[in-house]
């Protein structure tokens, strides 16, 4: 079985979709990316 290579992708938006205001755990990108790995899927990491 191959690894898979992971998934990447870009959150456009402002300060809301960035969670400036906000600790990383709440960010948006950063709950998106926990949903996913949580369902078994490789994400990479939001930067």
């Amino acid at each position: 079985m191959q690894a898979q290579t992971p998934l990447r992708y870009l959150a456009l938006g402002d300060s809301y979709t960035i969670g400036e205001a906000v600790a990383e755990a709440e960010r948006w990108p950063v709950q998106l990316v926990k949903r996913w790995r949580d369902a078994g899927r490789a994400v990479a990491d939001p930067r």
